[in-house]
């Protein structure tokens, strides 16, 4: 949100300073944002992957075998079903997130995936 309103502020700047300048502002807007993202989160970025799926038992033995990651499984409810599931959690470092979301999806295209930025992780085989 920050981002769009300097960029919003820089564009009625335009008649003033130029186009040459809301260039150059744009450009250092991202890198500011990227800079802050980065000591916000820190460079050793993690996510933790939540993942429900009908064919969950195959999925977890998927993650065992192709990656080097460690998973937990939670038993949860589901608030409109009532049912009791099992959840998948796995944390994995930035490189290898598209990797597991891709193992996933060739398992089950419509397994349900939640993502979420684990900016502290400590222990574990990471």
């Amino acid at each position: 949100m920050l981002l769009a309103t300097d960029v919003i502020v820089s564009l009625f700047n335009i008649p003033v300073s130029g186009v040459e300048a809301f260039i150059l502002a744009v450009f250092a807007l991202a890198i500011t944002g990227l800079v802050m993202n980065y000591v916000e989160t820190g460079f050793d970025r993690k996510k933790a992957v939540y993942i429900m799926s009908p064919q969950l038992a195959t999925i977890k033995q998927q993650v065992r075998d192709e990656t080097p990651h460690g998973l937990t499984v939670q038993r949860v409810v589901g608030g409109f079903s009532d049912e009791s599931k099992e959840m998948l959690m796995v944390v994995v470092e930035q490189a290898n997130f598209r990797h597991l979301i891709d193992l996933v999806h060739a398992i089950d295209p419509n397994a349900f995936i939640l993502t979420m930025a684990a900016t502290e992780v400590h222990g574990g085989s990471i």
